[in-house]
């Protein structure tokens, strides 16, 4: 593998149902969700403002995962997105291209298997 990018096609879509005065939102504002990073970190917009590798664990997803702590939990994803995942490789014959590892769409993901094939050596 080269390298990789994630294209968010559509954002996510959070409601806030608790006052977030860090990022300045409040109970029904929006928070739109562009990239997902892992325990919680996410790249977002909110109340016109971009943010970088924000923490959002206090979110409540779709299937009821996420924020676990009731008391802490801020906000809950009303409409998930649609995210791919790419790739760039290089074969063992030099050539050199992209291909779609992965993609979320609306909650449901799919794998290509693509990706593990070419690296399998």
């Amino acid at each position: 593998m080269l390298g990789g990018i994630t294209i968010t096609r559509q954002p996510d879509k959070l409601a806030v149902t608790k006052p977030k005065p860090d990022i300045g939102v409040k109970p029904g504002d929006i928070i739109l969700r562009y990239d997902i990073f892992g325990e919680g970190n996410a790249n977002i917009w909110a109340n016109g403002v971009w943010h970088k590798g924000y923490n959002l664990w206090t979110a409540t997803e779709t299937d009821g995962g996420g924020c676990r702590a009731v008391d802490a939990c801020d906000s809950k994803v009303i409409e998930n997105g649609i995210m791919e995942r790419w790739v760039q490789v290089k074969t063992v014959t030099g050539i050199t291209g992209w291909v779609l590892e992965s993609k979320v769409t609306h909650g449901f993901y799919w794998d290509s298997h693509v990706f593990g094939q070419l690296c399998a050596g």
